[in-house]
């Protein structure tokens, strides 16, 4: 038995212990509470706690249009933004079992014609999947002059196609909408399909997702919440709608939209192995220790390395557990999606508003849970301290 298998046994004989103390204590009432303070303070999306199948807490708060007053429901969809790149990490894993894209193979093996020559050369799939390309954002004057017409994948690769990496490919972590847009990319050449077709038939229809998607090609999408905030610079501006400024249709770096209770169909199918076999799905949710490496600055947001990430997902160890998930986040989109992997709790906060209240309220109704005895989601976040 290796030492993973060994570890993973180990857990596992603990887990009727942690599962019989969590159940044992009354939680509810404390969580309640802490959402109608955060709705008092504002908070607008959806709550929903739930171990395995069981739903165990499920709200909704505030408005999904602020004009005609429309209230956030059940059925009201949500801006996922980047925590939309855990679909994309499942497609190419999809085409990694099926052979036709390798883990470790040069992006130039399926780009040869990619312009530029470091990334094409030396940039894996792998490298892609783990935020260690030396790729950035895409973002930037020309993104926001053409958002209207960029309604295919490779309509956004021309946006930095020539960009040179940052540092050597594999020999440091710096977090890449543009490395997800290529692997968008690698998707339709492994598949010959076109990404949104990709993803709706092979991983949101396995999934029994019927809620998530992207939006269309003007731009809409039935019963997602509008967004309603000021991005970074809260103090100095009043909240306004996000239409101008979200991803017109969305893609393989996020942007699209679901719900509550399809993240968690997503969670059981991805753990009930209807999306991945028992290798990929052991490995997107093993926890690796990552490499942080020398950064150079730049411009774009610069997200400290985490301590720990799986494939393609954060994953992390906490009490003898692994959580896994993803957050999202930009001007009148706020997520987080959040699963321990053993003992089979799922939380995942949804919101139409700026990301602060909302991770606010994630990081208290964590730690309330962590109180009633499950293992410390706050102790597997990706912005916790470093080790060392």
């Amino acid at each position: 038995m290796n030492r993973l298998s060994a570890w993973a046994a180990a857990a596992a004989l603990c887990l009727p212990a942690l599962a019989s103390e969590a159940d044992s204590i009354d939680w509810l009432p404390q969580a309640e509470r802490l959402l109608d303070e955060a709705a008092a303070d504002g908070f607008a999306g959806s709550v929903l706690v739930a171990r395995g199948d069981e739903v165990l807490l499920e709200r909704q708060f505030g408005p999904a249009n602020h004009e005609t007053g429309m209230p956030n429901g059940p059925h009201t969809r949500f801006n996922l933004a980047s925590l939309g790149k855990v679909f994309t990490s499942v497609a190419v894993l999809q085409l990694v079992e099926q052979g036709k894209l390798e883990l470790d193979a040069p992006l130039g093996r399926y780009l040869p014609d990619y312009p530029e020559p470091t990334l094409r050369e030396r940039a894996t799939v792998r490298h892609l999947l783990d935020h260690r390309s030396g790729l950035g954002h895409y973002w930037g004057p020309e993104y926001f002059e053409r958002r209207t017409e960029l309604l295919g994948v490779s309509d956004n690769l021309s946006l930095f196609d020539r960009q040179p990496p940052a540092f050597e490919p594999g020999s440091a972590f710096l977090y890449s909408n543009s490395g997800y847009m290529l692997l968008g990319r690698l998707i339709e050449v492994a598949s010959s399909m076109d990404f949104y077709d990709y993803m709706d038939q092979r991983v949101f229809r396995s999934a029994g997702m019927a809620d998530t998607g992207y939006y269309d090609r003007e731009g809409r999408a039935e019963r997602v919440a509008i967004g309603r905030g000021c991005g970074p610079v809260p103090d100095r501006c009043e909240p306004r709608s996000n239409e101008a400024l979200r991803e017109f249709r969305g893609g393989p770096a996020g942007g699209g939209y679901s719900t509550a209770r399809d993240l968690l169909r997503f969670r059981n199918a991805l753990l009930g192995r209807r999306l991945l076999g028992k290798e990929y799905t052991g490995r997107m949710l093993a926890p690796v220790a990552v490499v942080a490496g020398e950064v150079p600055s730049g411009p774009g947001p610069r997200l400290p390395a985490p301590a720990y990430r799986g494939l393609g997902m954060d994953a992390a160890p906490t009490g003898g557990d692994v959580a896994f998930g993803h957050a999202g986040g930009g001007p009148g989109v706020a997520a987080d999606f959040r699963s321990l992997r053993d003992a089979g709790l799922t939380v995942v906060l949804l919101g139409n508003i700026d990301p602060p209240l909302l991770q606010r309220t994630a990081i208290r109704l964590y730690g309330l849970l962590a109180e009633a005895g499950y293992p410390d989601i706050r102790e597997a976040l990706p912005m916790r301290r470093r080790p060392g």
